[in-house]
């Protein structure tokens, strides 16, 4: 947590009061790949949810070598919860800072849902996301990987109800901050969690698998007003590029 070299047992390094644990590559971990669950058994041990595996730095190495994340398990607000019980949801949030003002802006935003039963939340694993509107607002529908679309998910029908996800503006706030302490970014998207509290929490940050797809599907356009602004820039600066990617 301070970032200072380990001298000691990963385990070790766990507080006592923790009992669930996710551990997963600590870079192009998206879609939910090589994540993997832990919980404390009756004999204090970390085990693999899935597999049964006791967690240790031997089947850390062996599975990621020196690229991992060990992270507490965080217990989502009971708003979240409601959408999916079993898993963490989480809400992707979109933020661009101006090449014109240099302030950061949050600029589109979706809640990932998993399907009941599942112990993650994107899409590429059977869960829905849904949008959400500049007041927190959600949609009227959901979405999977492949833009059908569906009005009911985990046996809510969106379509007759209002919710609005708590503490919005506090997210967007929170959101700006995380993308103003990367300074070589100016698209940044991040997952971002409420806890019990309805307080965002960061879960990652995504610099590169932006998944433009997910906004346009939901609400329309993937950068909103500041679409202009981005094309024109790219325009004027075209020969500065030395390689550009796209990845959906």
């Amino acid at each position: 947590m301070d970032y200072q070299p380990i001298d000691k047992c990963v385990t070790d390094l766990i507080p006592t009061d923790v009992n669930s644990l996710i551990v997963k590559p600590s870079l192009d971990s998206s879609s939910g790949r090589s994540i993997s669950f832990f919980h404390r058994n009756l004999d204090g041990i970390f085990e693999n949810v899935e597999t049964g595996e006791l967690l240790s730095d031997t089947w850390l190495i062996r599975y990621f070598k020196n690229n991992f994340v060990v992270q507490k398990a965080m217990k989502q607000s009971a708003f979240m919860s409601r959408l999916c019980k079993t898993s963490v949801n989480t809400l992707r949030v979109a933020v661009y800072r101006s090449v014109i003002t240099n302030k950061s802006d949050v600029i589109n935003t979706i809640i990932r849902m998993g399907k009941d039963g599942s112990l993650v939340d994107n899409a590429h694993a059977g869960g829905l996301f849904i949008g959400v509107d500049s007041d927190g607002r959600l949609g009227k529908y959901c979405c999977n990987q492949y833009g059908e679309k569906e009005t009911v998910f985990n046996g809510i029908d969106f379509s007759n109800n209002e919710y609005v996800v708590p503490n919005y503006d506090k997210v967007k706030e929170f959101a700006c901050r995380v993308a103003d302490a990367l300074p070589h970014q100016r698209l940044i998207a991040l997952d971002i969690m409420l806890d019990e509290s309805n307080e965002p929490v960061l879960i990652e940050y995504n610099i590169r698998a932006f998944s433009v797809w997910l906004f346009q599907f939901t609400n329309g356009s993937g950068f909103g007003k500041y679409t202009d602004e981005i094309i024109e820039y790219c325009i004027e600066h075209k020969r500065e590029a030395t390689r550009i990617s796209v990845i959906f």
